[in-house]
């Protein structure tokens, strides 16, 4: 760890794991099924617990834990994108802690690709909006537009 920067964790592999052990038992962290799940307080609460048995800020668990999110999100959907497409090239994640944050596949629903098929109403590359959204974008535009800056 550099001296000049105290804050910094150092994220070794043992204790990486041991971040993902608390964090699995801390089911109100990840599982948006869970009663406690919007309750800010008591998953700051979680953070805090947590940071406190790994000797760390609750700010640096929880964007440790982020940062991992991230990567086994990116490793699971190119697993299932390898899957949809049907050929015999099956992606086989090769992340070290890929096997341990599987318990977090149910908890987001899969991404849409690009390559998913587009309504008869839907020009390539246009989202499709509700004319209630796109009025109302307009009118947040024009009301910015229209401030005076002081």
């Amino acid at each position: 760890m550099d001296a000049n920067y105290p804050w910094q964790i150092d994220w070794s592999t043992d204790k990486v794991k041991k971040l993902i052990d608390l964090y699995r038992d801390y089911e109100l962290l990840w599982n948006p099924k869970h009663p406690q799940y919007k309750n800010r307080v008591v998953r700051f609460t979680a953070w805090k617990d947590m940071a406190k048995k790994l000797r760390c800020q609750p700010i640096e668990t929880e964007k440790k834990m982020n940062s991992l999110r991230v990567q086994f999100f990116r490793e699971y959907q190119r697993i299932t994108a390898a899957r949809k497409s049907g050929s015999n090239n099956v992606y086989q994640s090769t992340w070290p802690l890929f096997e341990l944050l599987k318990f977090l596949s149910d908890t987001q629903p899969p991404l849409q690709s690009s390559s998913m098929p587009q309504s008869k109403d839907e020009s390539p590359g246009q989202r499709p909006q509700s004319s209630a959204s796109s009025s109302s974008y307009v009118v947040k535009t024009e009301t910015t537009a229209n401030r005076s800056e002081p």
